[in-house]
């Protein structure tokens, strides 16, 4: 069995955004950062930062992250 959804976590001091890759479908989310030709500096939209580590609902989602993962990893066929 293959992972179907890859996750990845991204930190800036305690400011953590979140992200998934779904396999099947290729969907990205949040999407990716849209490019600006006439600047260098893509800059994330501030609303993916919306988790703070050290407060109850970033740690929250991390650990479901973090149970997500060890569930995919327990049925992967080896």
């Amino acid at each position: 069995m293959k992972i179907p959804v890859l996750h990845g976590i991204s930190a800036f001091g305690t400011k953590i955004a979140f992200y998934t890759y779904d396999c099947q479908t290729g969907r990205l989310e949040p999407g990716s950062i849209t490019t600006d030709l006439h600047t260098l500096i893509d800059t994330a939209p501030k609303e993916w930062w919306q988790y703070d580590i050290l407060e109850q609902e970033g740690a929250d989602k991390f650990r479901e992250t973090v149970a997500a993962v060890k569930q995919m990893c327990e049925n992967v066929a080896m």
